[in-house]
């Protein structure tokens, strides 16, 4: 089929690329340079293979068209710190104290190559779905550590200390703080440029510059030489030359354990990038299939000698902002990669290593988690159950970071796993969907006319209620969001969430439940939630930005009021609806079901006419009265009003052709609740002494009328045990 938006997708893949390039070539160098920093120039060129191959790999497979791959920070340092240990573990022999760098290269290379492997295994058998699990504590405190970790490598870049020349260069030094300040800047200020880009050239001019007014002594050095020509897919044969000693085999079981820890920490990136496409594109892809085009992507990019990628959430969004809409906008970011290669590799030699210092200090400070600190703030809140949650999400974060600064990523990812297994057991030992009716069963406090719960209960399939439990975070949402996308599927014509019981709202929980609320916009279905205003989990709904997504009619106080809402949907489509407008003749009032006229004529003469305004009171609660109301248009609000609370609750909504007020006509007992018109009202009302006189001029009718008034508490009854059943 051909493609008609072919110049938005070149469009977005060229700008996704663009952002990209300068993080990519950084990334690079550090993986190469913790081997030999003579290697920078090596290492640039590791980072673009990585993002031509990844792309052009990644896009072979219908996963989601618009994600855009790069070297992960995470995923990066990982392998940097490897680099070390294969150097102690596998080249420690003495014919090989210092071995080849190709050979040691081989294996981290050859390493990338089984961890694409294992996404294409984790995608076929459907387990990508398990490294949602990872919480988020576990997640901020990898970001942290390998935050600071980056950082500190800058160190000496960023002084101008090199192997040759011990001193620090305060001009130097000048030029990647600049270059660190340009990107913060133009994150703020600028939106058509790429931050990265503007602070590349600010750096580079500056650089050069000072070069050129004869300061090359107080700079630091360049990269170097870069290699030329097409790449070829070469880089895995020198790993034969290795499979003979002794040390190789001894440590494979750590090599493989490396290789799957690398393969989930770049599946979690690219799971986070496949929300952010799917939000942005409000469809929902299969995570499953771009996992296997990830593990494809990164496969080649270890052939070609290039390092390990993932999806990025800001470089999707880019992509799709820019025009980018199907898989063509990947192809086209992989091709402009690749001839940045093969066009400016010249004029990539020029580039300093401070001003990639300067970036890579950037990045590092953006993978500063916010939540680090809002959980230290919140260990100071007058809330106690908050107070508490935040003082487990530090403690997670915290010991996730101090080992990763203390023991090496590797043991901190393992303890961060170790805790995540602990916390998802713990978080999933209940069901987040606890409870799932439909409104043909289950029906809400409003007390209706017989025709209405009639239809009710022929159409109200329709209307699906999802009551949730524990906490909604990566996992949980995900899986509400299959559920919600089956019962549109279904018919589903308005689904109704109940989050009283939701105890836990993580950003991600919440970008999922976004993108399931615009999806049912978009299908026609209409969504609503109940939560408390004014709980902690309601201010949550707020931060998070979800409350204006959803629009404050479809925001209910509880799980009742919305089916309230969305039984009189229901009933305007099916019924007349004006039929609350309309005066119920008394005939169809159930009260007087089975009467004749005559008869009905007779009570009329002891009852009185009544209209009355909206929000009028028509019963006030505790007040001794023996009367009651016949609705016969309009409907009414019951107001609870309890000694330890400050506000009243409604606990029903009564409509026209039901009694009101008829307990304590029967008992005599003070009102136990108070009632106030919704809208305009009109009713008949009826004193008990009047009953009385009935009772005088015709026994039989009378009779008659309680019993419709004994038949109509029983309704209640039954409806108020249903309710709590």
């Amino acid at each position: 089929m051909k493609n008609k938006n072919w110049t938005g997708d070149l469009a977005g893949g060229v700008v996704a690329a663009i952002m990209t390039l300068p993080e990519a070539m950084a990334y690079g160098v550090l993986v190469f340079s913790s081997l030999d920093s003579s290697l920078a120039a090596d290492g640039l060129l590791a980072g673009l293979v990585a993002v031509t191959m990844a792309n052009l790999g990644s896009s072979l497979v219908k996963g989601n068209p618009i994600i855009s791959s790069g070297p992960f920070s995470l995923v990066t340092l990982m392998i940097a710190s490897q680099i070390p240990v294969f150097l102690d573990y596998h080249f420690s022999s003495d014919h090989l104290v210092s071995p080849p760098t190709e050979l040691v290269l081989s294996l981290v290379f050859w390493c990338i190559f089984m961890a694409g492997l294992f996404q294409v295994a984790f995608g076929q058998f459907h387990l990508g779905q398990l490294v949602k699990y990872v919480p988020r504590p576990v997640v901020s405190g990898l970001f942290n550590g390998t935050a600071l970790l980056i950082m500190a490598g800058q160190i000496n870049p960023l002084l101008g200390i090199s192997d040759t020349s011990i001193s620090w260069k305060p001009l130097n030094l000048f030029i990647g703080l600049l270059t660190w300040v340009s990107v913060e800047l133009g994150t703020r200020r600028l939106r058509k440029v790429p931050p990265a880009i503007l602070a590349l050239l600010i750096g580079l001019a500056t650089y050069h510059i000072c070069h050129r007014l004869g300061y090359s002594d107080r700079l630091g050095p360049m990269i170097g030489q870069v290699p030329t020509g097409i790449p070829q897919p070469t880089a895995l044969i020198p790993i034969i030359k290795i499979m003979d000693l002794p040390q190789v085999w001894k440590y494979l079981s750590s090599t493989i354990l490396f290789s799957l820890a690398l393969a989930v920490t770049a599946s979690l990136g690219t799971l986070v990038g496949c929300i952010a496409g799917d939000e942005v594109q409000r469809a929902r892809t299969n995570a499953n299939h771009e996992l296997i085009g990830q593990g494809l992507g990164n496969m080649l990019a270890a052939l070609f000698g290039g390092i390990m990628s993932s999806g990025s959430p800001s470089r999707t969004v880019a992509n799709y902002q820019y025009g980018g809409r199907s898989r063509l906008s990947r192809v086209s970011m992989g091709i402009f990669s690749l001839a940045v290669i093969l066009l400016l590799a010249r004029w990539i030699e020029l580039l300093p290593k401070v001003v990639l210092a300067g970036l890579l200090v950037s990045l590092a400070a953006s993978l500063l988690q916010p939540d680090t600190w809002q959980q230290l703030l919140g260990l100071f809140a007058n809330d106690g159950l908050r107070r508490q949650r935040a003082a487990i999400d530090f403690a997670i974060s915290l010991s996730v970071t101090s080992l990763l600064l203390w023991k090496g990523i590797l043991p901190a990812l393992a303890a961060g796993l170790l805790i995540s297994l602990i916390h998802f057991a713990f978080r999933m030992g209940k069901e987040i969907i606890t409870q799932h009716q439909q409104a043909d069963v289950r029906h809400s406090f409003a007390i209706r006319s017989q025709e209405e719960f009639q239809a009710l209960t022929k159409h109200g399939n329709c209307i699906h209620l999802l009551s949730l439990q524990g906490s909604l975070f990566f996992g949980t949402a995900d899986q509400l969001a299959v559920r919600i996308e089956q019962l549109g599927h279904q018919g589903a014509k308005w689904i109704l969430l109940d989050l009283g019981e939701v105890v836990e709202l993580d950003s991600t929980g919440s970008q999922i439940m976004a993108q399931s609320i615009r999806w049912c916009r978009d299908q026609g279905i209409e969504i609503a939630i109940a939560a408390k205003s004014g709980s902690i989990l309601f201010d949550l709904l707020s931060a998070l930005g979800l409350l204006s997504i959803i629009r404050d009619d479809h925001i209910f106080p509880t799980l009742n009021h919305a089916l309230v809402w969305a039984e009189d949907q229901l009933l305007d489509q099916k019924l007349p609806d004006d039929r609350y407008q309309v005066e119920r003749p008394l005939n169809k009032v159930n009260v007087f079901a089975g009467m004749k006229n005559d008869e009905i004529e007779i009570i009329k003469k002891y009852l009185t006419w009544h209209q009355l305004p909206d929000a009028s009171l028509l019963i006030e609660q505790s007040v001794k009265e023996d009367w009651m109301l016949i609705l016969v248009e309009g409907r009414a609000r019951v107001e609870l009003a309890l000694e330890t609370e400050e506000e009243s609750h409604t606990v029903s909504i009564m409509c026209s052709g039901r009694l009101i007020g008829e307990l304590a006509f029967v008992d005599h007992q003070p009102r136990s609740a108070s009632v106030f018109a919704l809208g305009e009202v009109k009713y008949w009302k009826m004193s008990y002494a009047n009953f009385l006189s009935l009772q005088q001029e015709n026994a039989w009718i009378a009779h008659r009328l309680m019993q419709g008034i004994a038949s109509e508490i029983s309704t209640k009854l039954r409806i108020s045990d249903r309710m709590i059943g």
